[in-house]
């Protein structure tokens, strides 16, 4: 059904780090300074894929930081041995090293499981008018999963993890 292909994520080509910096800053909307901070981690990083993060303030203004940080926090120790955590000083919160990309959708289950509100429609449903009155519109996060491919090129993909 036309559904379930809105869904797939969209991929772009392999880039160098700075690109794939670029187009995940474009697809999620980071800001200069996560965007030098998301090469940096790039050109630094194995061959694991990266789930990239930013927090919609549009959720945050409903729900508040400090919720948005439980989720977040459950995103980093997810499938971890504490004080283990999939993010790094800089990307604190933001940026999550897996495994391999069947970990980001083990984890995905987990927190629409402990954590619905984060979630929200697809664009699409809400679009066709799938949701009940009140379904909710905003996404607690916007984001991006770059594949480490080989030593210099990236895939980046748009990542629904936040939509129901």
């Amino acid at each position: 059904s036309m559904m379930l292909a809105d869904k797939l994520p969209k991929s772009v080509g392999g880039d160098d780090p700075a690109k794939a910096g670029h187009q995940v800053a474009t697809i999620i909307g980071l800001s200069s300074k996560s965007k030098k901070i998301l090469i940096q981690e790039l050109s630094l990083t194995d061959e694991d894929p990266i789930l990239a993060v930013r927090v919609n303030e549009a959720w945050v203004a409903v729900h508040g930081q400090a919720a948005a940080h439980v989720v977040l926090d459950a995103i980093a120790t997810f499938g971890m041995v504490a004080p283990s955590r999939r993010d790094t000083d800089a990307g604190y919160r933001w940026l999550f090293h897996f495994n391999k990309s069947s970990d980001i959708d083990d984890c995905r289950r987990q927190i629409i499981e402990n954590y619905p509100n984060a979630f929200s429609l697809s664009p699409q449903a809400i679009a066709v008018g799938l949701g009940a009155v009140g379904a909710p519109i905003h996404p607690m996060a916007f984001c991006a999963i770059i594949h480490k491919i080989a030593v210099r090129e990236d895939d980046v993909q748009e990542s629904n993890f936040f939509h129901a």
